[in-house]
């Protein structure tokens, strides 16, 4: 044994210069120090030990597996269309830490976390039994009406989006389907078991994926929540409030109508598909929302209700749902019960409709709470009923045993935007998802709470939805700069086109506008008869000091002309990287752009990057995210002490001129040593040792405000004190050996 040691401090076959030099190394990290920063995500709510990665669409399926594996990671789940993939995270390693691993990885491109979702309701607390009188939001008898709810209170002659009328001309058709992403839907309720949609494709209870679609017995949907065919409602009643959520939507939509039973839904026929998304608290997660659209798709299915939201901008919930829209899908989102739009009612996407929630009088509700609904007059599409609504619950689960209660929030707006969409699917099976939107949001009737705040400037009215008209479609819409849109005229032959204002926008004889600078304007057809809403157009702009960059060195990026937060990407990782702040750094030579994309969707790129010179290469056994030598050591990129390293050099080193020296020298010469590392059990034992005073000291110094100058001064001493250690270590080798020569 005291040959082994002799020869390990000695420098024998083992190592001695090597290891002096890793030592070395080690203590020189400690040296350039500096100031750390702050979590990447922080206040963001999403699950813990996973995310959401998209891999390239030329990044087939072995290569994404091997990625994965490489990273210690396991696939929970995939959508293969857009190449698309729900990620487990190794039990050490954080959401932050790995999202930092995959947004290098040049395969990658963009990882996110798994944010969650919310229902978006309140709860009144009284019943009424005269079940259809209290369905307001249908039709509206004002003060001569009955008391609506469990204050009693009283609206406004016709301020309801005029249902009987528009049951004259339509009132649903078996063959029109609806997808409810929600809490699930008591799938044995009196008022909606009747109108649950029955898969063909499968055979019910044989525990065979009869259809081919991955979804084993899915005879009327899907619980993604818990992953089985049974999506039936728990959101059950917790003391007095009465929950239901998915139950409730479903019964605004599409509850039996003249059955003599309970309330009346919007569509006296439709089949409801139930994907419960939400689980038993009101809560689900991105990954869950985005498989149970493509479920949808999949099926054929042109419109969905989305009665939920999250507050965080989610790339693949974007990319989902824009896909969903090439496949002919409408999707109705509800804007949030606060003064702050959600997404994905927030997305900058002409398939969505953005819904708020207005009250027995027309006005911008508060749910009795103080803070109004959300609007925003780019956000948001129009207003519906979305205060005291009465519809089905879980059965006999009211505080009495009711089986209809009221509930209010943007979410049940929402389904009654979604029930209008579904009359005017039956009415005309040929209806686009921009059609169905623009005769909706063209025949609103004008409310005064609305009109600034909204797109259309008033509230929902099935009636003149579904009379005769002439539109331009799409209504309305959003562009960036350079980019096109094709306008057609519905219901009648456009004969001429013109812009508003040509210096934002121009349209040929055809229809076809083009976004020329950031502003708004309209367009109309046939000299001024008919005229859309506005097109925003936007110009996002990216900006930085330089252009041209080192290996290691560090440029901040800004963005302007779009709505903050941005989200930042690199055309190549394995070129530069950039991080959530807009900060990027060079990786090795070559060329790359940087893209941000704002809180609606816009995005700009900034000018061509140049990397010159290289750092040596990422690759060979000691390769990972460019901590050779600790990733050598602890053997993998995404090992916790690894991370720390990255981090430490992320937000300590890099962030001075000393520091990117060194990283340049560390580039430099690691490599080498890192190979050697990996190939020896012993050494990588060793350096293990070595580097936990470092990784300590490290996620100090991260979470630290200490200045990176005071640490220099420092650092000068601990080098000192390392030089006159490593003499001690060299005149004990060879007191090590002369120890071994006696033996």
């Amino acid at each position: 044994m005291s040959l082994c040691i002799s020869h390990v401090l000695k420098g024998g076959p083992i190592m001695s210069k090597s290891l002096f030099r890793i030592f070395l190394i080690v203590c020189l990290f400690a040296v350039t120090l500096c100031m750390g920063a702050s979590p990447l995500f922080a206040g963001d709510d999403y699950v813990p030990g996973e995310i959401i990665v998209r891999y390239k669409a030329d990044v087939s399926g072995s290569a994404v597996a091997r990625s994965l594996s490489e990273k210690g990671a396991t696939r929970l789940g995939s959508l293969n269309k857009l190449n698309i993939h729900f990620v487990a995270l190794p039990r050490e390693t954080g959401v932050e830490d790995a999202l930092d691993t995959y947004r290098k990885d040049p395969n990658v491109l963009y990882a996110e976390p798994n944010y969650r979702v919310h229902a978006l309701s309140t709860f009144p607390n009284e019943r009424n039994l005269d079940e259809f009188k209290q369905q307001w939001g249908l039709n509206n008898t004002g003060p001569s009406g009955p008391a609506i709810g469990p204050s009693g209170l009283k609206g406004t002659d016709n301020a309801d989006i005029n249902a009987p009328e528009a049951w004259d001309i339509q009132t649903g058709s078996s063959s029109t389907v609806i997808a409810v992403l929600d809490t699930g839907m008591d799938l044995n309720h009196e008022d909606l078991s009747a109108h649950l949609w029955t898969n063909s494709g499968e055979t019910a209870s044989n525990s065979k994926d009869d259809d081919g679609n991955g979804y084993v017995d899915d005879k009327n949907g899907w619980d993604f929540v818990n992953n089985d065919n049974d999506p039936d409602d728990d959101n059950v009643r917790s003391g007095s409030s009465v929950n239901s959520h998915g139950t409730h939507i479903s019964g605004i939509i599409g509850a039996v109508s003249d059955n003599l039973k309970g309330v009346g839904g919007i569509n006296w026929n439709v089949k409801l598909m139930i994907l419960k998304v939400l689980d038993q608290n009101g809560e689900g997660t991105v990954s869950n929302i985005i498989s149970a659209i493509q479920y949808a798709v999949d099926k054929g299915v042109n419109i969905m209700n989305a009665s939920w939201g999250l507050t965080s901008f989610s790339q693949s919930l974007y990319d989902e749902i824009k896909s969903a829209g090439e496949s002919g899908a409408l999707i109705v989102t509800a804007a949030g019960n606060t003064s702050s739009v959600e997404y994905p009612a927030r997305f900058n996407l002409d398939n969505i409709i953005s819904v708020t929630a207005t009250g027995l009088s027309d006005e911008l509700t508060d749910f009795g709470t103080g803070t109004k609904a959300a609007t925003d007059v780019e956000d948001v599409d129009l207003g519906a009923p979305g205060h005291l609504i009465y519809s089905t619950i879980i059965m006999n689960d009211g505080p009495s045993n009711e089986s209809y209660y009221w509930k209010d929030g943007t979410s049940q707006a929402t389904a009654f935007v979604t029930g209008v969409a579904g009359l005017l699917l039956s009415e005309d099976s040929t209806l686009t998802a921009a059609k169905i939107k623009t005769r909706i949001l063209k025949s609103v009737d004008s409310v005064s709470d609305l009109a600034s705040v909204t797109v259309s400037g008033g509230r929902l009215d099935a009636f003149e939805a579904l009379s005769s008209q002439v539109v331009i479609v799409p209504f309305g819409t959003g562009l960036n700069v350079g980019e096109t849109k094709q306008f057609t005229l519905d219901g009648a032959t456009a004969t001429s086109w013109s812009s508003s204002d040509t210096s934002v926008g121009t349209i040929d004889s055809t229809g076809l506008f083009t976004a020329v600078a950031a502003g708004a304007c309209t367009v109309s057809a046939n000299s001024g008869l008919y005229t859309s809403a506005a097109i925003y157009v936007k110009e996002i702009t990216v900006t930085s000091s330089k252009t041209s960059l080192d290996p290691a060195e560090r440029v901040t990026f800004t963005a302007s002309g779009g709505t903050s937060p941005y989200i930042w990407a690199s055309s190549s990782t394995s070129v530069l990287t950039v991080n959530s702040s807009g900060i990027v750094t060079g990786v090795d030579r070559g060329s790359a752009t940087v893209t941000a994309t704002d809180a609606r969707g816009f995005f700009g790129t900034s000018e061509t990057i140049t990397i010159s010179g290289s750092t040596g290469g990422s690759g060979g056994s000691g390769g990972g995210g460019n901590c050779f030598i600790a990733t050598a050591a602890f053997g993998s990129p995404l090992e916790r002490h690894v991370r720390t390293l990255q981090e430490f050099r992320d937000r300590c080193l890099m962030t001075n001129s000393p520091g990117r020296a060194f990283v340049r020298l560390y580039y430099q010469y690691s490599p080498p040593l890192a190979e050697r590392i990996a190939d020896s059990p012993l050494l990588r034992g060793i350096v293990r040792i070595l580097l936990i005073p470092l990784v300590l000291f490290g996620s100090f110094m991260v979470k630290s405000g200490i200045s990176w100058k005071f640490l220099f001064c420092s650092g000068i001493l601990v080098s000192a004190v390392f030089l006159k250690v490593s003499k001690i270590m060299k005149r004990g080798a060879g007191l090590f050996e002369n120890t071994d020569m006696e033996s």
